[in-house]
């Protein structure tokens, strides 16, 4: 294999001639003649749901603590999905793969219809399809008032935490499947109902 490379001669070693590929395996990368990283992201995305049904009986396991999981998951998991990408020339499409295969992972670990996920210090909910941010971080009454979205829709939640943050100990979502009205402030400062 040769990147980028227009030359067609073989090459032989001793009396052996080398068989020319376009792309082949080295130390768990996929080198690509054509110096792209997609099948090297595809091959690592595969290991590491490997490794993942590997040790499923404890990620997925309900009684298991979510901290506990999520520790497996960084020093297990993670590593196998992001082994080389040091020298990886890494383009948003790729990054989007890998997002969305953590987050599939994820999902499968803790309950599909829950999840809680402390990670950098922000605590991550995802219920049903939506996806939580913290609402300004209000603390109110042993909760936290979270604000939620899934495509276009709109909620309120009230959550209320374990002190550590880690599990959800009461879960009550305020939806409205009519759109919220929009309003425009006018030049006068009033607002108008759109």
């Amino acid at each position: 294999m040769a990147c980028n490379s227009t030359d067609l001669t073989s090459l032989r070693i001793g009396d052996d001639t080398v068989e020319r590929t376009d792309n082949f395996r080295y130390l768990g990368s996929v080198l690509d003649a054509s110096g792209d990283i997609d099948r090297d992201i595809k091959a690592r995305i595969s290991a590491a749901w490997a490794k993942w049904r590997e040790v499923t009986g404890v990620i997925c396991d309900p009684k298991m603590p979510v901290k506990l999981k999520g520790q497996v998951y960084k020093t297990i998991i993670r590593p196998v999905l992001t082994y080389g990408s040091e020298a990886w020339p890494v383009l948003e499409r790729h990054r989007q793969l890998l997002h969305v295969t953590e987050m599939n992972m994820l999902r499968w670990m803790y309950d599909p219809h829950l999840i809680t996920l402390a990670q950098s210090g922000k605590v991550l909910l995802m219920m049903q399809g939506y996806t939580f941010h913290k609402g300004g971080g209000d603390r109110v009454a042993g909760g936290i008032r979270w604000r939620c979205s899934s495509g276009k829709k709109r909620c309120n939640a009230y959550v209320v935490l374990s002190e550590d943050d880690q599990t959800v100990l009461k879960a009550n979502i305020n939806h409205n499947d009519h759109e919220r009205p929009s309003y425009v402030q006018m030049s006068d400062g009033t607002y108008v109902k759109i």
